[in-house]
């Protein structure tokens, strides 16, 4: 149990300074919690709100994998080298696409619910 404690711990460090240190988290989980709360007032189905979180989830895990790459990769090159620049370019496309499919999620789910209470 106290190891299990101890990674846990080891966790929460790397979230806690993700969100310290990368501006984009703090950005997905502000959108996060506008979006959550958009979605309690509109009453969406559980089932809506488990997308919701599953593609929220994977956007904030590859910001933290973002994060982690782009850490080891300037420790072990701080000089600039293109085949490193391709590494990190690939992450960030990567959340990038997620966090664009979590838009078009959170659109298909939220508009409809938003238009009907505006009488549309």
């Amino acid at each position: 149990m106290r190891k299990l404690l101890k990674s846990a711990w080891f966790a929460w460090s790397g979230i806690r300074h993700a969100y310290a240190h990368e501006r984009n988290m703090r950005i997905h989980t502000a959108i996060l919690g506008v979006v959550l709360c958009a979605a309690f007032l509109l009453g969406v189905s559980r089932v809506e709100l488990a997308v919701i979180l599953a593609v929220s989830a994977l956007v904030l895990c590859l910001e933290l994998a973002n994060t982690a790459v782009e850490s080891l990769a300037d420790a072990l090159k701080p000089d600039r080298d293109p085949r490193i620049g391709v590494v990190k370019d690939c992450m960030a496309g990567a959340v990038m696409l997620a966090a664009c499919f979590a838009v078009a999620i959170g659109v298909v789910i939220l508009l409809p619910k938003i238009l009907h209470l505006l009488g549309f």
